[in-house]
C-alpha cells in the first residue's frame, strides 16, 4: 500500500492543483480505493503522511465554480468515502498547488487534531433532522384547547373590527405567545427523546417560520435503530402537526470544522 501511495503522491504535482474532498485513516483505505471520480472526472488519489491520507484530485484551475454538478461531485466523492470508512470532509472549494502543499500545510500541521477527531467520530454517524409544523392546524388547536384565548376569540365573535381593535391586538399577542410556547414544548420532547441516544448534537438556525427544529446528531452506530424508532414515533403521534425531514446519513460537517490555508 504504502509504495502504491509514494507513487501517486510524486505523480499529481505538475496540474494547477490538487482539490481536496477529505481526510481518512490510511489504514482503512481500501486497495483499489474508491470506485467514484472526482470533480471534472479526474480520478481520485491519495496524498499520505504517516498514518493520515488526503483524498484528493487534480484540478486545472485555481478555484473550481460552485455549480450544482460540482458541489453534488463534492457531496457524491464523501458519500462514496463514507461507505467504506470514516473521514473529516472538506469544505467545497478548498484546493492545495502541489502534493507537498499538501503534505505541509493540511497533514502535518494539523495531524494530532485529525487523529483525535477520527477517534471521536469513530463507530457514529451524523443524523440530519428537520421538524416543520403545519401551523394552521396548531393554530386552530391552540384557539381550542387554551382557555384565554377561546374565550377572548367568542368574546370578540359578532363585533366589528373597529370596535374590538385593541381586544384584537391582545387577542394576536395571546396566540403568537402560546405558538412560541408550542413550538419550544414540540422542540424540548423531540431533544428529549433524541439526545439520550446521541453523544453529541448542534441546533442550527431555523430556516423559516415554520420551521420547530433545525438539528444535527452524532449518534453511535448501535443506537441508529432506536434513533429511527423513536422519530417514527413522533412522526405517528403528531402526523397533523408535523413534518419531519431525516436525512441518515451525512458528512458530519456539523461536528467537523477544518480550517485550512494555504
Amino acid at each position: 500500500m504504502n509504495s502504491t501511495m509514494d507513487k501517486e503522491n510524486k505523480g499529481v504535482g505538475t496540474t494547477t492543483g490538487l482539490y481536496l474532498y477529505c481526510i481518512v485513516n490510511n489504514a482503512e483505505v481500501p486497495g483499489r480505493l474508491w470506485d467514484i471520480p472526482g470533480i471534472d472526472g479526474k480520478e481520485l488519489i491519495i496524498v499520505t503522511h504517516r498514518d493520515l491520507s488526503a483524498v484528493v484530485s487534480s484540478s486545472l484551475v485555481e478555484r473550481q465554480k460552485a455549480s450544482r454538478e460540482n458541489l453534488t461531485r463534492h457531496t457524491l466523492v464523501l458519500e462514496k468515502v463514507m461507505e467504506h470508512q470514516q473521514l473529516l470532509p472538506v469544505r467545497f472549494g478548498i484546493i492545495g498547488k502541489s502534493t507537498d502543499d499538501i503534505i505541509e500545510n493540511v497533514l502535518k500541521t494539523h495531524y494530532w487534531d485529525f487523529l483525535q477527531l477520527l477517534e471521536q467520530l469513530k463507530d457514529k454517524k451524523e443524523l440530519g433532522l428537520k421538524v416543520f409544523w403545519n401551523q394552521d392546524a396548531t393554530m386552530s388547536e391552540i384557539a381550542t384547547t387554551d382557555p384565554q384565548i377561546r374565550d377572548l376569540r367568542d368574546k370578540l365573535s359578532g363585533h366589528t373590527e373597529d370596535s374590538t381593535y385593541y381586544e384584537r391586538i391582545n387577542l394576536g399577542h395571546l396566540v403568537e405567545s402560546a405558538l412560541i410556547t408550542k413550538r419550544e414544548g414540540l422542540k424540548n420532547e423531540i431533544l428529549g427523546a433524541l439526545l439520550p441516544l446521541s453523544t453529541d448534537h448542534r441546533e442550527n438556525k431555523l430556516l423559516t417560520e415554520t420551521m420547530v427544529l433545525n438539528a444535527a446528531f452524532l449518534v453511535p452506530v448501535e443506537n441508529e435503530t432506536s434513533f429511527d424508532a423513536a422519530l417514527n414515533e413522533f412522526e405517528q403521534r403528531y402526523k397533523d402537526e408535523l413534518t419531519i425531514r431525516y436525512v441518515a446519513v451525512a458528512p458530519p460537517y456539523n461536528f467537523v470544522n477544518i480550517a485550512i490555508h494555504f
